[in-house]
């Protein structure tokens, strides 16, 4: 036979212990609350308690010492789609750019002001098809003559004018070849820009 359910006689009446007489456990499938859930001092219902739970508008005013971020400041930070950004086609000598520097493991992201380019850092700007990689490779000729490391910086962009990160980016005294080879056939017409 079914266990019968336990009912008050009438709605709203009745307790299951005491303020002072308290059940030591309980277990329960499930628990069904039409009122507040109450301690005697605070009363919720379980939408509060249910929005509280759900919000993601920081309720608790958590900083970020509490959670380990004291040295994280609060400026933007650098989007990872940099595609996103404007483009500015022609630098100002006193513009930063940034870029990675291969040779630093700390902070491996510097600034570097564009005057400090020097007068022979000329951005120059060109479009291509498919029909102008070998194998896969956009090879850019320059009269830079270029020493070691072959310090060129270079952005490619699609036909949808979004930038793009190549699979490699070579350096050489007068060329510098850039590998596109995962993007497969190109198509319509694509765009570089590149300081030397």
């Amino acid at each position: 036979m079914a266990t019968r359910n336990i009912v008050p006689r009438a709605d709203g009446e009745g307790n299951i212990g005491t303020a002072l007489k308290n059940w030591l456990k309980g277990w329960f499938v499930s628990i069904f609350v039409s009122g507040n859930i109450t301690d005697g001092t605070h009363s919720k219902t379980i939408e509060v308690i249910s929005d509280h739970i759900d919000s993601t508008s920081n309720p608790h005013s958590v900083t970020k010492a509490q959670v380990g971020l004291t040295n994280v400041t609060d400026n933007a930070q650098l989007k990872e789609n940099i595609s996103s950004y404007d483009e500015k086609v022609t630098p100002a000598d006193n513009d930063y750019l940034l870029l990675e520097d291969s040779e630093e493991t700390g902070t491996p992201v510097k600034k570097v002001k564009k005057s400090a380019l020097g007068s022979g850092a000329t951005l120059t700007r060109a479009t291509f098809t498919n029909a102008n990689l070998s194998s896969g490779i956009l090879t850019i000729t320059h009269s830079k003559g270029l020493s070691t490391p072959y310090t060129v910086m270079v952005v490619i962009f699609d036909n949808n004018n979004k930038q793009i990160i190549p699979d490699e980016i070579t350096g050489a005294t007068n060329t510098v070849a850039i590998d596109l080879s995962s993007y497969g056939t190109l198509s319509g017409t694509w765009g570089y820009g590149y300081i030397a």
